[in-house]
């Protein structure tokens, strides 16, 4: 089971990490809403199995799926 979290903190959540939650999820791909990874810099950051995704998109995490 693949485990991704979208961070919607507050610079995430101003540059789509709320967006990309709900992309994933409907796509049927299942993401829960995460906390801050302290890389605000870098958002939106997304965590699949325990690996940080920066400047996360769809694109990026459906490749990182595959």
């Amino acid at each position: 089971m693949t485990d991704i979290e979208v961070c919607t903190g507050p610079e995430c959540g101003a540059c789509g990490g709320p967006e990309l939650l709900l992309q994933l999820q409907r796509l049927g791909i299942a993401a829960v809403a995460g906390h801050c990874r302290g890389l605000c810099h870098e958002a939106p950051v997304a965590e699949v199995n325990g690996e940080l995704l920066a400047e996360a998109s769809l694109g990026k995490l459906q490749a990182m799926l595959q």
